[in-house]
């Protein structure tokens, strides 16, 4: 018997520190954005892949769109998230909890000229202890566009990720699969590592290390059951490079070893791993 396959990507839109990457990763049960208190932590488009049977989702983490000000009025500067708007037929706009502003407005007024169907997610509802804010927030959201769906989510504490994976697949189009059953994401095990390493050296180091580090991957090899990383931070200047070492590099060593117990998890195998800073 014919089998009618669904397809669609998803790309998951909204300001920075909404939440975005978060839900990226409990949706897909699975670790591969990275996440920070520190904005613009997501530095690129990143894709996620779901296969459930006939049905296949590809999300796409996006960064938080910059806006500059200048006389009195605010600029778009970049547009990293437009490009994922193309050959999608769902859009997931976050928002953090009941907040609403001028930066939400252009974002939401931008992806409206796409005619998409949008899913609007209240994120971060475990923060709102007035549960009739949320009520009202929906009533306010409903005259701003014509949403196919608005949910209350709290990604953190995974309330409602199932109703709006639910919906996802209600809504997904016929359309051929565009990548293999057993493919979760297109980032190479280099990114992933390298994404996982910038992660913590952010955690570690809370405001004293700008969040654009460079991080490279030097060597990356399988010998033996175990995985042999040799990694690289680049920093600016000695004085960068004197913080992330840290007193008797207790930072650079808390760094190493959070970032290969995660590798371990994701890749589940033993790792060695070598982090030095250049």
């Amino acid at each position: 018997m014919f089998k009618i396959n669904y397809f669609s990507f998803v790309p998951i839109i909204g300001q920075t520190n909404v939440g975005k990457s978060t839900l990226f990763n409990k949706i897909l049960s699975k670790k591969i954005s990275i996440i920070s208190h520190k904005k613009n932590t997501t530095k690129k488009n990143i894709l996620g892949i779901i296969t459930n049977n006939n049905y296949q989702i590809a999300f796409i983490d996006t960064p938080g769109p910059f806006f500059l000000k200048k006389k009195n009025f605010f600029y778009k500067i970049n547009n990293k998230y437009e490009i994922s708007l193309y050959n999608t037929n769902i859009i997931i706009f976050v928002l953090n909890g009941t907040k609403w502003n001028k930066f939400d407005e252009i974002i939401l007024e931008k992806i409206k000229l796409f005619k998409i169907p949008i899913i609007c997610v209240i994120n971060k509802i475990d923060k709102i202890k007035n549960k009739q804010k949320t009520f009202l927030h929906i009533k306010y959201l409903e005259n701003k566009a014509n949403f196919l769906s608005i949910i209350s989510i709290s990604s953190k504490k995974e309330t409602n990720i199932n109703y709006l994976y639910n919906i996802i697949i209600n809504n997904l189009p016929e359309s051929f699969h565009y990548f293999p059953s057993y493919y979760f994401t297109s980032e190479s095990p280099n990114s992933i590592i390298t994404e996982i390493i910038r992660e913590k050296s952010l955690k570690n180091l809370n405001q004293e290390i700008p969040y654009n580090i460079k991080i490279e991957i030097n060597n990356f090899e399988y010998k033996k059951n175990m995985y042999f990383i040799k990694s690289i931070i680049k920093m600016k200047n000695i004085n960068q490079k004197k913080i992330i070492i840290g007193k008797n590099g207790s930072k650079i060593k808390n760094i190493s070893i959070s970032s290969r117990k995660e590798i371990e998890k994701i890749f589940k195998k033993k790792v060695h791993l070598k982090i030095w800073i250049k």
